[in-house]
């Protein structure tokens, strides 16, 4: 499968400029600390590292040179970035493996001295330890500094015009309303394009042999594995911008396990760039698994849209219970937009991640910080006790000014635990289960040098997947019996229904359970209000409802709501009701061992991955195999390429007229039961007829 493209006009009408970008290319020169000509001086204070960069850049503007980092100093204790070097850009003298090669560069390196040395303090601010004004060399004129390096802005538009999938000779006239009249532009059309076009060898290699390689894997999947889906995204020039791809396994493994599915991007994050984002879920045996990857140019709007909606075709247009992804204003929109009927939620990872790069300087003051965070995050049981225990958390840190925490806030719903325990996650949003999953695939990927690399890597890493699973399979049905303290009737029940990781969990929850009391505290009819506290322990007691006449049991903790098992609290009032066996509906198909029972069919209603010789599925990628070795021969010339048409056309009416008559037979058979009403008709209706193609 694959997308075409807009019509140019349309796309140029339809240009996103990323708003971080433009805001950048807006402010950069406005957030310093008075006017553009003030001297640097030792001394001065910053509130953060950018502002201090940004702050020396304005100055090099108006006195005529560029600037660029030199040197970095790391913390010992946390590898923590405490201290910059800014330097002239004409700085130190080029290395002699630098100075010959096969193409000729200009010398630009001078010796020249100038620069300002920039440390954090305990405050967590940053301040000027040194400065030196003078330079070696020549400053340039006002007209001609907007063309130095660091006073470009071209890299920002490069940037957004990747991100838009524009044609870089639009960015100059759609620049113009942002900054002013074509004069003052800091870059040239030159410069642009070969940004843009770096972008996409960084992503595709330099030339189209990767691109060949996908294509052909592409058509080699789908010829051994009729379901397998991919989607490519061109942009108006032709140029691959996006691609997806998602086996026939994954599809399937999709059906059965849909509820909860992790958008991954910490890969592309943690890896230069390298835009590989994937869809997680979770088997039965809390496992993951895949359900499709996908290669993204850039993080626009647009690229978000278009991979959403692909994965919801490629997934049988159905939509995920739970989707989880970084806290992206970007993706959040994208996904209110394809997924209206999902809940989404923020992966506390990030948050957390996020945590150290906004409010780092208060963490490195306050050991207790980051602990009194997740306590607050986390462990609180109720909205009331969340909300004393956030804002007594702001006001002990003096934070209620902080607007990334504010942010935070009013986003609550989606990431803190005690207002998402009654949406079914397993557990997929913790922080450590999202940190697990991560470094079990860069365990098996590597940081790769090209596309052809990457997606070796990443089928190894899916086997990986698929043989843990079997391997579990095989503990749960064969020889790995988890053990049974008790014999009662309900735990042997739990153990022959749920695979062996379940058990083992839902085993914790039962033992744990005999260390409760139980009070009963209201009765109305069949239903009946329970205390639930734990023996010896001041934690909270628990509230919990019993209806006798449908066996229902809600536990005010709401884990199995939020996983799918019964806890401790529900456990022992089942057990003071004398109910010997777990109800049907608290044992989710999705944790049994026979979650996978039931055939998945793919949109054309074939069977995926049936193995049995002569089943529709095996016939279906017989036939597939065939008509792609028959496709491969006929196309080498017109001839062949005539003559098959013909012969496929003849064979196809052929076959509509077989499939014709056999679905006669089955009505008429059907109407007329144990009766025979001539001799082309079947008794048996379970036959299958044989349909000769003659090629």
């Amino acid at each position: 499968m694959t997308e075409c493209c807009p019509s140019s006009d349309a796309i140029a009408c339809e240009v996103e400029i990323d708003k971080m970008a433009m805001d950048f290319v807006e402010n950069a020169y406005i957030e310093c600390e008075g006017p553009s000509n003030i001297e640097p001086y030792v001394g001065m204070e910053f509130e953060s590292e950018e502002t201090a960069k940004i702050f020396y850049n304005t100055y090099a503007r108006s006195v005529g040179f560029s600037i660029r980092l030199s040197v970095n100093r790391r913390s010992k204790r946390d590898g923590r970035i405490i201290g910059r070097h800014f330097v002239c850009s004409k700085e130190g003298f080029r290395e002699k493996k630098y100075s010959s090669g096969q193409r000729s560069r200009p010398i630009t390196r001078e010796g020249c001295k100038a620069m300002i040395k920039v440390k954090m303090v305990d405050s967590g601010k940053w301040v000027i330890t040194k400065f030196i004004k003078e330079h070696n060399h020549a400053l340039v004129t006002s007209r001609e500094v907007s063309l130095l390096r660091s006073h470009r802005r071209m890299r920002n538009f490069a940037n957004a015009s990747s991100d838009a999938r524009t044609n870089p000779s639009c960015v100059m006239p759609l620049s113009r309303p942002q900054i002013g009249q074509s004069s003052n532009i800091d870059f040239t059309l030159q410069g642009c394009i070969d940004d843009i076009q770096s972008i996409r060898r960084r992503i595709f290699g330099e030339d189209t042999q990767h691109i060949d390689y996908i294509l052909d894997y592409f058509a080699r999947m789908q010829v051994r594995d009729p379901s397998f889906f991919y989607a490519i995204q061109p942009d108006e020039e032709g140029c691959v911008t996006n691609l997806f791809w998602a086996d026939g396994r994954s599809r399937m493994d999709f059906q059965y396990f849909s509820d909860v599915v992790t958008f991954e991007t910490t890969y592309k994050r943690n890896h230069n760039g390298f835009p590989l984002v994937s869809f997680v879920g979770v088997n039965h045996h809390r496992q993951p698994v895949l359900f499709g990857c996908a290669l993204l140019l850039d993080d626009s709007k647009s690229s978000f849209l278009w991979l959403f909606n692909t994965w919801f075709e490629a997934m049988f247009r159905r939509y995920p219970v739970s989707l989880l992804t970084d806290q992206n204003a970007t993706i959040e929109a994208a996904i209110a937009m394809i997924f209206p009927k999902t809940n989404h939620r923020f992966c506390k990872r990030h948050i957390l991640n996020q945590l150290s790069e906004k409010l780092g300087h208060v963490e490195l003051k306050n050991h207790n910080f980051r602990e009194d965070f997740c306590k607050c995050i986390s462990l609180t049981e109720m909205n009331d006790e969340f909300e004393s225990c956030w804002w007594s958390f702001i006001d002990k840190y003096e934070l209620r000014d902080n607007e990334w925490l504010q942010s935070l806030y009013k986003c609550r719903e989606q990431w803190v635990q005690v207002y998402l325990h009654d949406i079914f996650s397993s557990n997929m949003g913790s922080a450590q289960r999202c940190e697990s999953m991560t470094s079990f695939l860069e365990e098996y990927v590597d940081v790769p040098a090209n596309l052809q690399v990457l997606i070796n890597q990443y089928e190894r890493a899916q086997d990986s997947w698929h043989k843990m699973e079997v391997e579990e399979d095989l503990k749960t049905t064969s020889y790995t019996k988890p053990g049974v303290k008790m014999g009662l009737p309900l735990e042997n029940q739990a153990m022959g229904n749920y695979t062996r990781t379940m058990f083992m969990k839902f085993h914790e929850e039962f033992l744990s359970s005999h260390r409760f009391m139980s009070e009963k505290t209201k009765e109305e009819g069949s239903t009946s209000m329970f205390r639930v506290v734990e023996f010896g322990s001041d934690k909270r007691a628990r509230t919990v409802k019993f209806n006798a006449s449908n066996v229902t049991v809600i536990c005010s903790c709401q884990m199995f709501e939020f996983s799918g098992i019964l806890c401790r609290h529900a456990l022992r009032v089942l057990s003071i009701k004398n109910v010997m066996l777990l109800p049907a509906h608290y044992i989710l198909k999705r944790w049994t061992r026979n979650a996978r029972s039931g055939i998945a069919f793919d949109e054309q209603g074939i069977e995926m991955y049936g193995d049995a010789k002569g089943s529709r599925a095996w016939r279906y990628i017989y036939l597939c195999q065939l008509a792609n070795k028959i496709a491969r021969e006929s196309a080498k010339t017109v001839e062949t390429y005539n003559l098959a048409m013909c012969v496929l056309q003849k064979a196809f009416e052929e076959l509509h007229v077989a499939r014709k008559n056999v679905q006669t037979i089955a009505v008429v058979g059907s109407s007329t039961s144990n009766s025979v009403q001539g001799d082309n008709i079947c008794k048996d209706s379970s036959k299958e007829y044989e349909i000769p193609l003659k090629i």
